[in-house]
């Protein structure tokens, strides 16, 4: 059945898995972040090529039905 027909727990169960396929630099640091008082949580994703004091903030898409921080690391760390 095409994805966009799927009920959204499947199609979000098929986004992490095609995310999985792309494996993460073994340099790559990667933290869980929380945001007190905001009740949001997200990842801090590092390379040993970041410049200190500098940040990059990269919300993903997914129309609020597919996606998570866990899901764009690769991405994110190609930023």
């Amino acid at each position: 059945r095409p994805a966009i027909d799927a009920p959204i727990a499947e199609r979000r169960q098929r986004f992490e898995a095609l995310a999985a396929r792309f494996p993460l630099p073994a340099d790559l640091e990667v933290e869980e972040a929380r945001f007190a008082g905001a009740g949001l949580s997200g990842l801090w994703v590092r390379t040993p090529q970041a410049r200190p004091g500098r940040t990059i903030l990269y919300l993903h898409g997914g129309a609020f039905s597919v996606g998570s921080p866990a899901s764009y690391r690769e991405l994110a760390g190609r930023l």
